[in-house]
């Protein structure tokens, strides 16, 4: 035992108390991580003994989703309401008919999708998915344009999660 200190740590860590004499606890914080895992090693010192302790902190867990995941749209096209759940940069990609009141956000957004309307001889439905993400993870929605009239079926709530644990839904 005796005096012993700490040794300088990764500007993400913080030790309380940095020194001391005798036996005594330890409190260290690490700041909330945006990047890649990380790891530091922390070393406890006395005049004539020191031992190390190695600290790791995993990446952050990205996520992305969207609300509605199908969009369906008769002839006319129109304006639909999209709500993004995200904790990263994100930007759109949309097939040339699909317009969207944005095209890159971050984190959480709402987002308004322009259906053309289909004009002309079109005799096949349009179908296509807007694709919303980083190239890390993403998601889509499903975009149906009818030349027929359109009677979707509706699905209440349409998106599940289940815990890591397992889960059962209804």
């Amino acid at each position: 035992n005796g005096e012993w200190t700490i040794d300088p740590v990764a500007d993400w860590v913080t030790v309380s108390p940095m020194s001391g004499n005798g036996d005594a606890t330890l409190t260290l914080t690490a700041d909330a991580n945006t990047g890649e895992s990380r790891s530091t090693e922390i070393k406890a010192a006395t005049k004539d003994n020191s031992t190390v302790l190695t600290l790791t902190q995993k990446a952050p867990q990205y996520y992305m989703s969207v609300t509605p995941n199908e969009i369906q749209s008769g002839m006319e096209g129109g304006e639909f309401a999209v709500e993004v759940s995200a904790n990263i940069d994100w930007t759109i990609e949309s097939p040339q008919w699909v317009t969207c009141s944005m095209t890159e956000g971050s984190n959480n957004a709402m987002v308004t999708l322009t259906i053309a309307p289909i004009g002309g001889d079109f005799s096949t439905n349009r179908v296509g998915d807007v694709v919303f993400g980083n190239g890390t993870v993403s998601d889509m929605i499903h975009v149906v344009q009818a030349v027929e009239p359109v009677n979707p079926i509706e699905v209440n709530p349409n998106r599940l999660q289940f815990v890591c644990t397992g889960d059962t839904l209804t």
